[in-house]
């Protein structure tokens, strides 16, 4: 909830600028193991945000579902080191990846 206005203000600006453009919503994380909790791998962990946005922007904002796809990457293509807390708060993170490919 705390990212809907962002999320509506990246709403207004593909509208704006990107309007037939598609768009992957990818999220990752970083490679500390998950105890308890709803999800067992990094994997489902980052597949529940990616649609969770992907819910935000068609459902909220009135984007296009078939302008917006997911994509999951756990733990995959770091940013930075794992081996400190910095390192891994940077490999948490959801890129929105434009595609030269229109719908």
């Amino acid at each position: 909830p705390s990212a809907a206005p962002l999320l509506d203000n990246l709403a207004a600006q593909i509208r704006a600028v990107l309007p037939r453009q598609r768009i992957a919503i990818e999220g990752y994380a970083d490679n500390a193991p998950i105890y308890g909790g709803r999800f067992a791998t990094s994997h489902q962990l980052t597949s529940a945000q990616v649609s969770g946005i992907l819910e935000m922007l068609t459902r909220r904002s009135g984007l296009p579902e078939a302008q917006l796809f997911t994509i999951a990457q756990g733990s995959n293509h770091p940013r930075a080191s794992n081996d400190d807390a910095s390192g891994r708060a940077t490999n948490r993170r959801v890129e929105f990846v434009v595609y030269p490919d229109s719908f």
